[in-house]
């Protein structure tokens, strides 16, 4: 199970997920960033990763995919701060 809350501001917007980023879960925040996309007008895009306690291999590509478009992560956990660092260095599945 995943929670997605987006976090609308005029110069941010932060997807807060809590849960597991996997399988479905992962197609259901593609879903949620796409429908968004269109209305980011220039805003920071911010993936708050901090109450996620798992991210299997197609959430790794998804972030990856985000931080190529210029997503930034936030990510406290050791689990997640690993995997972020893995995505910025083009080091996912």
């Amino acid at each position: 199970m995943l929670r997605i809350t987006l976090h609308d501001s005029p110069t941010v917007l932060r997807f807060q997920l809590e849960g597991k980023l996997v399988g479905p879960w992962v197609a259901e925040l593609r879903r949620s960033w796409q429908t968004t996309w269109s209305v980011q007008a220039g805003r920071k895009l911010v993936i708050d990763l901090t109450d996620v306690a798992f991210i299997d291999d197609s959430g790794k590509q998804l972030l990856s995919e985000l931080y190529e478009l210029g997503a930034q992560f936030v990510a406290r956990q050791p689990l997640t701060r690993a995997i972020v660092e893995q995505v910025q260095h083009g080091r996912t599945v």
